[in-house]
């Protein structure tokens, strides 16, 4: 999510589901478009969380999960939410992350915290609320700032300025953060261990205990064959109908392919 200093602070910017099997020690990860229509909300899905926390404190998690279950089809036990600060300061804590960029990309129109409501000198086009920011192909070593604007970049004007490919960036950082975390976790030290126990337990909002965090996480760290498999909701599942002003609010969305969700649902079924 955005967090509270920034415009739309509780509006899931990116939803991943994580599927862990503890007897195989597989686990997978669905990332899910957030700009799929939801007919309960009459919004986005992106908007769940936002609306369950408007209604009470912590209600966010509970209308975020049903919303979830209903695209994946699938029981969603607990839930997890972290901001674009605290995402930094993690990757941060880790010494940075290497992703593999697979395509080179521009993004003109990146937008710069603080400045969603800049009046830009009565620019017409608000040039002054965007930065140009910018990733070449190959191995790239990222800070926490640079990593977030990775899997925000949203407005190249090529393949990757698709919800699908930033999806795919999104799994990538995941994956990154998550064999940083391993790696971490598999050296004996104590004093380590508890930095960063720490810090996740300041950053991450979370509806899971930390007795079932730490069974999951001795599981990957200690059980052999331990497997990975990430699955992308892409364009293969869901198109983009015509703008519509009465029903979608004239707002850019994502619907299943001949309103037929139980297609992706037997797919997510199929593949776990």
């Amino acid at each position: 999510i955005a967090g509270e200093d920034r415009d739309g602070p509780n509006l899931s910017d990116s939803i991943v589901v994580v599927s862990y099997n503890l007897k195989t020690n597989h686990i997978t990860t669905i990332s899910i478009p957030r700009d799929v229509w939801s007919e309960a909300l009459d919004d986005k899905i992106n908007s769940a969380y936002a609306y369950g926390e408007a209604k009470k404190k912590g209600a966010g998690f509970i209308l975020a999960k049903a919303e979830v279950e209903s695209i994946i089809g699938q029981p969603i036990h607990y839930a997890a939410a972290i901001d674009f600060d605290q995402f930094e300061e993690l990757i941060n804590f880790l010494d940075g992350v290497d992703i593999n960029v697979e395509n080179s990309f521009v993004d003109k129109e990146f937008p710069i915290a603080g400045k969603e409501n800049d009046l830009c000198n009565n620019d017409p086009e608000y040039k002054c609320r965007y930065e140009t920011i910018s990733f070449t192909k190959g191995l790239t070593h990222m800070s926490g700032k640079i990593a977030l604007k990775f899997v925000r970049s949203r407005n190249s004007q090529d393949s990757e300025g698709t919800d699908f490919s930033r999806e795919k960036r999104q799994q990538k950082v995941i994956e990154a953060i998550k064999n940083k975390l391993i790696a971490f976790a598999k050296k004996p030290n104590l004093d380590n261990y508890q930095k960063l126990y720490d810090l996740l337990d300041k950053l991450v909002k979370r509806d899971i205990n930390n007795q079932q965090v730490a069974i999951i996480l001795k599981n990957i760290i200690l059980k052999r064959n331990f497997k990975q498999e990430k699955i992308i909701l892409s364009e293969d599942f869901f198109f983009n109908p015509e703008i519509n002003l009465e029903k979608y609010d004239g707002k850019w969305v994502l619907i299943p392919k001949s309103n037929n969700i139980k297609f992706v649902q037997d797919y997510i079924s199929c593949r776990l």
